[in-house]
């Protein structure tokens, strides 16, 4: 099933939150995918702990929290 899904990363006082992407919900290898994709697009973070929170666009209704340890 694929949705539209936001991701956040949190680390710290720092929030980045992605513009709404389309993927599988009930496939977290593609949606950690996208996790690390938007880490290495902040620059640096993919090296530190953060939190991702994964949401639904258009609800806001949280899907899953990851936590990353760099």
């Amino acid at each position: 099933m694929s949705d539209r899904i936001t991701i956040t990363l949190v680390a710290g006082p720092e929030r980045h939150r992605s513009e709404p992407i389309d993927v599988p919900v009930d496939d977290p290898h593609q949606i950690w995918a996208h996790v690390l994709e938007l880490a290495d697009q902040i620059g640096g973070l993919a090296r530190h702990a953060y939190l991702a929170e994964i949401a639904v666009a258009e609800t806001g209704l949280p899907l899953y929290d990851l936590r990353c340890l760099g």
